[in-house]
Protein backbone atom coordinates (compact mmCIF):
# COMPACT_ATOMS: atom_id res chain seq x y z
CA UNK A 1 0.00 0.00 0.00
CA UNK A 2 1.56 3.09 -0.85
CA UNK A 3 2.26 5.63 1.63
CA UNK A 4 0.21 8.27 0.63
CA UNK A 5 -3.10 6.12 1.40
CA UNK A 6 -2.17 5.75 4.85
CA UNK A 7 -3.99 8.11 7.47
CA UNK A 8 -1.97 11.18 8.92
CA UNK A 9 -2.50 9.19 12.79
CA UNK A 10 -0.52 6.27 11.56
CA UNK A 11 1.85 8.07 9.56
CA UNK A 12 2.73 10.20 12.73
CA UNK A 13 2.97 6.41 14.69
CA UNK A 14 5.55 5.52 11.83
CA UNK A 15 7.74 8.92 12.58
CA UNK A 16 7.21 8.39 16.48
CA UNK A 17 8.90 5.09 15.89
CA UNK A 18 11.28 5.88 13.39
CA UNK A 19 12.42 8.85 15.58
CA UNK A 20 12.26 6.16 18.73
CA UNK A 21 14.93 3.65 16.53
CA UNK A 22 17.21 6.55 15.26
CA UNK A 23 18.01 7.78 19.01
CA UNK A 24 18.30 4.25 19.91
CA UNK A 25 20.86 4.19 17.15
CA UNK A 26 22.60 6.88 18.15
CA UNK A 27 23.45 6.15 21.71
CA UNK A 28 24.75 2.95 21.17
CA UNK A 29 27.01 4.44 18.61
CA UNK A 30 27.59 7.46 20.97
CA UNK A 31 28.11 4.98 24.02
CA UNK A 32 30.40 2.20 22.26
CA UNK A 33 33.02 2.94 24.41
CA UNK A 34 30.91 1.11 27.70
CA UNK A 35 30.80 -1.91 28.86
CA UNK A 36 26.88 -2.43 30.37
CA UNK A 37 27.26 -5.15 33.60
CA UNK A 38 24.31 -5.77 35.10
CA UNK A 39 24.52 -7.22 38.67
CA UNK A 40 22.78 -8.55 41.95
CA UNK A 41 22.52 -6.42 44.17
CA UNK A 42 25.20 -8.06 46.82
CA UNK A 43 27.94 -7.24 44.38
CA UNK A 44 26.74 -4.14 43.44
CA UNK A 45 27.36 -3.10 46.98
CA UNK A 46 30.65 -4.84 47.05
CA UNK A 47 31.92 -2.52 44.65
CA UNK A 48 29.96 0.53 45.37
CA UNK A 49 31.58 0.45 49.03
CA UNK A 50 34.75 -0.57 47.36
CA UNK A 51 35.43 -4.54 48.69
CA UNK A 52 35.14 -5.56 45.10
CA UNK A 53 37.87 -4.33 42.46
CA UNK A 54 36.97 -6.72 39.86
CA UNK A 55 34.46 -8.45 38.48
CA UNK A 56 34.75 -11.95 37.03
CA UNK A 57 32.79 -13.85 33.94
CA UNK A 58 32.42 -17.33 32.98
CA UNK A 59 34.95 -18.72 29.96
CA UNK A 60 31.34 -19.32 27.67
CA UNK A 61 30.75 -18.54 24.18
CA UNK A 62 29.36 -15.23 24.69
CA UNK A 63 32.30 -14.04 27.05
CA UNK A 64 34.95 -15.64 24.88
CA UNK A 65 33.07 -14.07 21.11
CA UNK A 66 33.40 -10.75 23.41
CA UNK A 67 36.74 -10.68 24.99
CA UNK A 68 39.11 -12.81 22.91
CA UNK A 69 39.52 -9.69 20.62
CA UNK A 70 40.61 -7.53 23.31
CA UNK A 71 43.31 -10.33 24.55
CA UNK A 72 44.66 -10.38 20.66
CA UNK A 73 44.89 -6.88 20.69
CA UNK A 74 42.78 -6.59 17.41
CA UNK A 75 40.53 -3.90 19.19
CA UNK A 76 40.04 -2.62 22.57
CA UNK A 77 35.77 -0.76 22.19
CA UNK A 78 35.62 -0.71 26.16
CA UNK A 79 37.07 2.68 27.75
CA UNK A 80 34.83 2.29 30.87
CA UNK A 81 32.48 -0.07 32.32
CA UNK A 82 28.84 0.49 34.01
CA UNK A 83 27.68 -1.75 36.32
CA UNK A 84 24.01 -1.72 36.98
CA UNK A 85 21.97 -2.79 40.28
CA UNK A 86 19.49 -5.49 38.53
CA UNK A 87 17.46 -3.74 36.39
CA UNK A 88 17.11 -0.63 38.58
CA UNK A 89 18.38 2.78 37.41
CA UNK A 90 21.26 2.60 40.01
CA UNK A 91 24.73 2.60 38.47
CA UNK A 92 28.34 3.33 38.83
CA UNK A 93 30.99 3.96 36.09
CA UNK A 94 34.62 3.04 36.57
CA UNK A 95 37.54 3.08 34.42
CA UNK A 96 38.29 -0.42 32.99
CA UNK A 97 42.13 -1.43 33.58
CA UNK A 98 42.07 -4.78 31.67
CA UNK A 99 40.49 -7.70 30.75
CA UNK A 100 42.31 -11.37 30.97
CA UNK A 101 41.34 -14.63 31.59
CA UNK A 102 42.88 -15.81 34.99
CA UNK A 103 43.20 -19.08 36.54
CA UNK A 104 43.14 -17.68 39.88
CA UNK A 105 41.03 -17.50 42.67
CA UNK A 106 37.87 -15.97 42.15
CA UNK A 107 34.06 -14.77 43.38
CA UNK A 108 32.59 -17.69 40.75
CA UNK A 109 34.79 -20.39 42.10
CA UNK A 110 35.64 -21.41 39.04
CA UNK A 111 39.36 -22.81 37.54
CA UNK A 112 39.45 -19.76 34.53
CA UNK A 113 37.82 -17.03 34.46
CA UNK A 114 37.33 -13.78 32.46
CA UNK A 115 38.78 -11.19 34.75
CA UNK A 116 38.00 -7.33 34.65
CA UNK A 117 39.75 -4.99 36.25
CA UNK A 118 38.45 -1.38 37.26
CA UNK A 119 39.50 2.01 39.21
Amino acid sequence: MPLARHNYKHLKSYKQGLYFYLCLFHNVCMESEILHLVLKHNWFEKIKSGQKRAEYRECKDYWNKKFEPIVRGEKNIWKYVVFHDGYTDKTLKFKLVSIKITNAANDLNLPRAWELRFI
